[in-house]
């Protein structure tokens, strides 16, 4: 494993090609996205390596350690919490004013994946999310944390196609999984059912590029945000 790692260091520029390539490809199925019924599935698959909208993650059941539990987590936001969306202060401003020409320098960086007219649409959704997310505070109670459920009662509440999005994901829960934040993630399908497309494939392909901004040349690595 270390010989390859080494390997993989030393080639660096073949790996920003096959990145750039591989984030290409991802872009062009954002953009194709034009049904809101192919957004569970898409979700499904991302949730593999990415976190859009929220997370899931596998980890041992805090009522029952014997077991492993699926769990579906708030995520969704570029900056580090909701409170860098939502304070009114002067520090919070001066950060979102730099995020927002973060985002402007991408996309002149990256014609070929960013508009910047995709600005306002990943914002509208981000700011959504902020609103919804929970505070750190209620994060750390854990009991609040704690909501079982199942892939049935998840399919009962809402119109989202849960079979599609797990089938995608690799893994049914079927009888037993758990939502840390259940108001989120009611907001979430909320997004996904009534923002509009544009809206939200902006925040996807943002949330796609923004990610692998490390990856993709010297220059987005040197830009990416703090």
């Amino acid at each position: 494993m270390l010989k390859q790692l080494v390997a993989s260091a030393k080639n660096f520029d073949n790996n920003q090609t096959y990145q750039l390539q591989t984030v290409t490809k991802l872009v062009q199925e954002i953009r194709q996205l034009t049904e809101r019924r192919n957004l569970a599935a898409w979700l499904g698959q991302t949730h593999r390596f990415r976190s859009v909208f929220w997370t899931s993650y596998v980890v041992p059941d805090d009522k029952d350690s014997s077991r492993q539990v699926l769990r579906l987590f708030q995520s969704g936001l570029s900056l580090p919490n909701r409170d860098y969306y939502l304070e009114k202060n002067e520090r919070m401003k001066v950060i979102r004013a730099a995020y927002q020409q973060y985002f402007s320098d991408a996309a002149a960086l990256l014609p070929s994946l960013l508009s910047a007219d995709d600005w306002a649409g990943a914002w509208r959704v981000e700011h959504a999310l902020a609103t919804a997310s929970w505070t750190d505070v209620e994060l750390r109670d854990i009991e609040k944390n704690y909501n079982p459920t199942s892939e049935q009662q998840l399919s009962e509440q809402s119109d989202f196609d849960w079979q599609a999005y797990f089938n995608a994901l690799g893994a049914h829960p079927a009888e037993h999984l758990v939502v840390d934040q259940p108001s989120f993630l009611t907001a979430c399908l909320d997004i996904l059912a009534t923002t509009p497309l544009d809206d939200i494939r902006s925040y996807l392909v943002w949330k796609t590029v923004n990610g692998s901004m490390n990856w993709l040349s010297d220059q987005t690595n040197q830009l990416a945000f703090p």
